[in-house]
């Protein structure tokens, strides 16, 4: 009984503080290869990502579980005055078991925020944000806004997701498609990401 009111004022006291118990798988990428990066909801402990830079462009590689299997997230930073697009639309993860590398496929590019693992947002406008996997990445290919021109901006901002299945392994290499910028191509080497886990309180905006 005592044990059970001490788990219920745990309880209280984290509600009250705006925080939640959580516990939360993640993966963290090679610091070799790239610097690792925080965001306000990262809970000072789990990364949002692996930063890696070629060729003055800037990608934020996350992998992130997903329901049994992984959704491996991309950011590409693209700077005013370069153009940049994927050569393919293939994201590979080796285990090295053994195994075959397993291979998810990027469906789309999304102009306007972090591409939804599950599907297109039913929203029209958010629908209007996506674009082949093909497109040149460079400011001619933005789709105008309702309120006017857009806002001059020295890096653009491109996501891209695939879904592969590798059964939460606790380590993974992820080979990223390359990518061509302004007329050269640039060649990724495969990222070793481990899986671990958060165990902590959570803000509740969070």
């Amino acid at each position: 009984m005592l044990v059970h009111a001490r788990f219920i004022s745990i309880w209280v006291a984290a509600l009250i503080a705006g925080c939640v118990p959580l516990s939360l798988p993640y993966y963290v990428g090679d610091e070799s290869v790239g610097r690792l990066t925080y965001n306000s909801c990262s809970l000072g402990a789990i990364p949002e990502g692996l930063v890696v830079s070629r060729a003055d462009i800037e990608l934020l590689i996350r992998v992130q579980p997903r329901r049994e299997d992984e959704v491996v997230h991309v950011r590409y930073d693209i700077g005013k005055d370069h153009r940049a697009q994927l050569a393919g639309r293939e994201v590979a993860i080796d285990l090295r078991d053994g195994s075959a590398p397993r291979i998810g496929k990027i469906g789309w590019i999304d102009l306007w925020d972090r591409v939804e693992e599950d599907g297109y947002v039913r929203l029209p406008a958010r629908r209007a944000g996506l674009a082949a996997p093909d497109l040149l990445m460079d400011d001619s290919q933005l789709p105008t806004l309702p309120t006017g021109p857009r806002p001059f901006l020295a890096v653009r901002h491109y996501w891209v997701a695939a879904h592969v299945q590798t059964r939460h392994a606790d380590r993974v290499w992820v080979k990223l498609p390359d990518l061509t910028v302004d007329g050269a191509t640039i060649v990724f080497p495969e990222i070793r990401f481990e899986r671990r886990l958060y165990v902590g309180l959570a803000p509740l905006n969070c």
